[in-house]
C-alpha cells in the first residue's frame, strides 16, 4: 500500500489523536480489511507511521505532565506516577516475555 508524504503525516496525526486503524481507514476511504492487514505487518510503512504518531503524541503530554510535577503539581505528580509505574509493568512483561 502506497502512502505520499502528507497522507503520512495525516496518518500520524490521527493516531496521534487516538483515531483507529478502521477509522482511519474510512478517513482515507481505503478498505478496511486491507488497511487492518497492513496495520499487522509491523515491517510496514503504514504501522510504523501509526505508532510514531501515538507514541510522539503520548511523550508530549507525559513530558508536559512531568514539567508540572516537578513544578509542584500534586495531581501532575500522581498522574505521572501511575503512567511510570504502567511502563514499569510493560518493561517487565518484555523482559519476561520477549518483545513481540
Amino acid at each position: 500500500m502506497e502512502f505520499n508524504e502528507e497522507d503520512l503525516t495525516t496518518i500520524q496525526k490521527l493516531a496521534g489523536c487516538n483515531y483507529t486503524v478502521r477509522q482511519v481507514a474510512i478517513y482515507f476511504g481505503i478498505d478496511v480489511v486491507e488497511l487492518f492487514y497492513e496495520y499487522q505487518n509491523t515491517d510496514s510503512l503504514f504501522y510504523t507511521t501509526f505508532q510514531r504518531g501515538r507514541l510522539i503524541a503520548e511523550a508530549d503530554v507525559n513530558m508536559k505532565l512531568l514539567d508540572d510535577a516537578k513544578g509542584g503539581n500534586l495531581t501532575a505528580s500522581a498522574q505521572y506516577k501511575k503512567a511510570m509505574k504502567a511502563t514499569q509493568l510493560a518493561i517487565l512483561k518484555d523482559e519476561l516475555f520477549g518483545i513481540r
